[in-house]
């Protein structure tokens, strides 16, 4: 078997080593819609920039005031750059005076998997 992967398979490989972050954010009561108005400015950005697979906005079922954002980058270097976009910097500074606690974020690396375990999917 070759040791090296084929052009069908970088793809699995590369996706397998992507970053995911979550942001959780709650805000003060009365500014919901607000915070969910300032993450929302930001998805298309977002979702332009080099090294995104995936934004998406999730709000709780059980309170209307906290928000989950989920992001998958293909690397940490692209994470990094996204964290120093205007449209970033401009966003946060918009969201923390409205926040009830801090924004509080959780970075996440998929468990690699064996060469041959990728080649079985």
């Amino acid at each position: 078997m070759d040791a090296n992967p084929s052009e069908t398979t970088k793809p699995q490989i590369e996706k397998r080593k992507s970053i995911r972050v979550l942001a959780f954010m709650e805000a003060k009561e009365g500014k919901g819609q607000e915070l969910v108005n300032h993450v929302l400015s930001v998805i298309t950005p977002t979702r332009k920039e080099e090294g995104n697979i995936a934004y998406d906005l999730c709000i709780s079922l059980d309170n209307h005031n906290q928000i989950l954002v989920d992001k998958i980058w293909t690397s940490k270097d692209a994470l990094d750059n996204h964290f120093n976009t205007i449209h970033m910097k401009s966003v946060l500074s918009k969201i923390e005076p409205i926040l009830a606690k801090p924004l509080e974020i959780k970075i996440y690396k998929e468990i690699e998997k064996t060469f041959q375990t990728l080649l079985r999917i």
